[in-house]
């Protein structure tokens, strides 16, 4: 739809009823007119703002009574709404910055002996729970990708701090077990934890660097995810918190009564 529209100090508007226009300010009519004039009778400068074809369209202020415009209007609103909030950016970064330190540190200085050691056969190793986070940080953030493909939907119900935070505490709770996929099923990629934690750090600094700098419509592409309806910025929640997860589970088999008890790798 075409608008023209004129400023002036006192906001004058012009409400379009039965061909004539009407301006605000004085109530009176002007059959016909299509632009900017004063009124001398009136004192004040009129200024016209309405559709050139449009039929029962009124303007008062700024808001325009229209269910059609309103919808043209939202779009690009919503938009920019579906960006992560301040709020939400921090505490996705310090899901990352917090896992990525306690990753790190559960592994660094473990022996050979304790890299392997497993408290039972099905159970897996310090090693194996370290591949499993290093593969799951590009398999999990190219399904947030992946989501961002889906079209743009309303911001969900769901999409607030208590949620969020909600989701974390899921799935850090290692009470409820999941299967891998094959894709992220560890298989002795690497040999000592040093070369565990150069990857790592390579594969989180490049997904924090992403966080701090996009301005990716997170909130506003959503799937049928592992957790239920989950966003763009769920999907990043998970790959934080599916860190401290298995560092967790580095910890349950350091702390096993026969986890070797030797010198460190140098």
């Amino acid at each position: 739809m075409a608008f023209r529209k004129w400023h002036t100090p006192r906001s004058d508007f012009i409400v379009q009823s039965g061909g004539h226009d009407i301006c605000v300010t004085c109530q009176s009519a002007q059959p016909g007119e299509s632009g900017a004039g004063r009124d001398a009778s009136k004192g004040h400068t009129r200024r016209i703002w309405r559709p050139k074809t449009i039929e029962g369209v009124t303007f008062v202020k700024n808001w325009i009574v229209t269910a059609g415009f309103l919808t043209c209007l939202a779009a690009p609103m919503m938009a920019a709404d579906g960006e992560m909030t301040a709020a939400e950016r921090a505490y996705l970064l310090d899901q990352l910055e917090q896992s990525k330190k306690e990753m790190i540190a559960s592994i660094q200085g473990v022996t050979a002996a304790q890299w392997k050691f497993k408290p039972a056969p099905a159970v897996w190793s310090v090693a194996e729970c370290a591949e499993h986070i290093i593969l799951a940080e590009d398999y999990i953030f190219s399904g947030s990708q992946a989501t961002l493909k889906s079209p743009a939907v309303a911001r969900l119900e769901s999409a607030n701090a208590e949620h969020d935070r909600g989701l974390v505490a899921v799935i850090k709770d290692r009470s409820k077990k999941a299967t891998a996929p094959e894709p992220i099923t560890p298989s002795n990629k690497f040999a000592t934890p040093a070369d565990a934690i150069r990857e790592f750090t390579v594969r989180r600094d490049k997904t924090i660097e992403y966080v701090k700098n996009t301005n990716d419509a997170l909130r506003v592409h959503s799937i049928d995810g592992p957790l239920g309806k989950m966003d763009s910025y769920d999907f990043l929640l998970l790959l934080a918190a599916h860190s401290s997860r298995h560092t967790a589970q580095i910890r349950e088999v350091q702390a096993n009564a026969d986890y070797p008890k030797s010198l460190a790798l140098k």
